[in-house]
């Protein structure tokens, strides 16, 4: 009898063992918690509760690595409102080539001559001077003598500088606003203020929450205009709500379409959500390129293929992508905000350009390719600097 006690015993321990092993050894994801209005400490205390751990936070929401079990605990509580798996967002450039740290003698690149950007600055005021433009990437080359960057912020380590480490950022940065100083390339809207917003890594990778992160702080910092060249596969309640709440307060988003082409349906998050500029990229030939995503929430096509912009460090190169066409539509959507406003487009009557407002423009001025109308592969065509701003 004195055996079959201890054997129970032992039995007992080892499955509870097994199971408290078992449990610890799930398998962690990282995982963004929307939590109904509460403070950090009160999330704090939840989510240790549930065996979690904290990697940052957002307005309302947590950033956190969990296991499934734990996961599953907060979802039937009353006061988390939903959860979704932090994915991976990566940048929508198609690699660069030609890489030069020579400064040339200032050559604008096809891009800007073909959307007839010079033509545009007699109208726009200061060359998009006054315009906050933030770009939401891997950072921006600080000391590139062809950029001025006015600011900026690191989201992935907070204090850490927003110096880009990929390129990526800094090719999107020279599209949008290098300088006009007879060297190197020109922007579209060259006198705008650039803000660097650091969120991808020097792999050109990184996760939704780091996104959103960038978003709210583009919010704050009163930004006109986010430059979005970044994709993926998963749609976001989280990223599309941020997104929102970026219009609803005046920003206009512009965002690459993506380069799953040439299917059709093939536009990627967040250049999905209604709330956004989504572009399509052509090429010299004013063409569709091959790889560029096509579907019905293109607005408007830009250049994509072999721009030549800004890179790291002070150097030069030649990327293809819809993450170049998108800056583009940014550089436009600058220089049409520093116009005024004329009353056929100012459905409100504030004598401002809103979201809407500036969309329309944009969809209205552009220059229709492919079949006559709207179509899923060019919207309602490429853009036209010099029309935008008349």
């Amino acid at each position: 009898m004195k055996t079959l006690v201890i054997s129970f015993i032992f039995t007992l321990i080892f499955n509870i063992v097994i199971v408290d092993y078992a449990q610890s050894a799930e398998k962690q994801g990282r995982f963004v918690v929307v939590f109904k209005d509460m403070t950090e400490k009160q999330k704090d205390k939840i989510i240790k509760e549930v065996g979690g751990s904290k990697i940052d936070h957002l307005n309302n929401a947590s950033v956190l690595n969990a296991n499934q079990s734990g996961i599953n605990k907060l979802k039937t509580r009353s006061d988390v409102k939903y959860i979704e798996e932090d994915v991976q967002i990566f940048t929508l450039g198609r690699g660069a080539s030609n890489f030069s740290n020579f400064q040339p003698k200032q050559n604008a690149s096809w891009g800007f001559w073909k959307i007839q950007a010079q033509d545009a600055w007699n109208k726009a005021t200061g060359k998009g001077e006054g315009i906050k433009v933030a770009v939401i990437d891997t950072g921006i080359s600080i000391i590139h003598p062809d950029l001025v960057v006015a600011g900026g912020v690191n989201v992935i380590v907070p204090g850490r500088g927003y110096n880009d480490d990929n390129g990526h950022g800094s090719h999107v940065a020279g599209i949008i606003a290098a300088q006009d100083n007879l060297i190197g390339v020109i922007g579209v809207s060259p006198k705008v203020s650039l803000y660097a917003v650091k969120a991808l890594d020097k792999n050109g990778a990184g996760y939704i929450s780091s996104i959103i992160r960038g978003i709210e702080w583009a919010i704050a910092s009163n930004m006109s205009v986010i430059n979005l060249s970044v994709g993926s596969d998963s749609d976001s309640q989280i990223l599309h709500d941020a997104i929102t709440k970026a219009t609803n307060a005046g920003i206009v988003v512009v965002v690459a379409a993506g380069n799953s082409g040439p299917n059709d349906n093939t536009v990627s998050y967040p250049a999905k959500y209604q709330e956004v500029i989504a572009v399509s990229a052509t090429n010299q030939n004013n063409t569709i390129t091959s790889w560029s995503s096509r579907g019905s929430e293109v607005d408007v096509a830009a250049p994509g293929e072999n721009i030549v912009s800004t890179y790291l460090g002070k150097g030069y190169a030649m990327e293809s992508g819809t993450s170049m066409a998108a800056p583009f539509v940014s550089g436009v959507v600058a220089l049409i905000k520093s116009i005024n406003i004329s009353s056929s487009y100012d459905s409100d009557g504030d004598g401002k350009w809103d979201v809407n407002e500036v969309l329309n423009k944009i969809k209205n001025t552009a220059t229709d390719l492919g079949e006559s109308g709207f179509d899923n592969y060019y919207g309602y065509g490429i853009i036209n600097a010099n029309s935008a701003t008349q």
